[in-house]
């Protein structure tokens, strides 16, 4: 499957990360979380280069990995931390898990390049 540990240690070697893309489990939260923060950085870079099917292309793979993958995996991180209630690391992963419905939904509208309502009101 294009979107499993293959594509991610592609992109790591691609941009010289051989040796962390070798010992990554290909279902590691921080993993699947840096691809799809690669995927919106990618998405902002092609709108700003005036390729928005190019950048909607890559919205659409985004979207796709956050709901085969990313999702899931954090559901699943939530619901074993649950076992072991530690608040702080609960509340990060629910941050998480509401980042990510967050910023898939603003790559599926293409507005990747605008700022968080939330960030601005800061």
């Amino acid at each position: 499957m294009l979107m499993k540990r293959p594509m991610i240690t592609a992109l790591a070697l691609g941009l010289g990360l051989a040796a962390t893309a070798a010992a990554e489990p290909p279902d590691h939260l921080a993993v699947e979380t840096d691809f799809t923060a690669f995927l919106l950085m990618k998405q902002s870079y092609a709108l700003a280069c005036g390729r928005a099917d190019r950048a909607g292309a890559i919205a659409q793979a985004g979207e796709r990995f956050a709901a085969q993958h990313l999702r899931i995996l954090i559901g699943a991180v939530i619901k074993g931390l649950r076992l072991f209630p530690i608040p702080y690391m609960i509340a990060a992963a629910e941050w998480l898990a509401e980042r990510v419905d967050t910023d898939a939904a603003r790559a599926a509208s293409g507005d990747a390049l605008s700022p968080d309502p939330a960030v601005r009101q800061r």
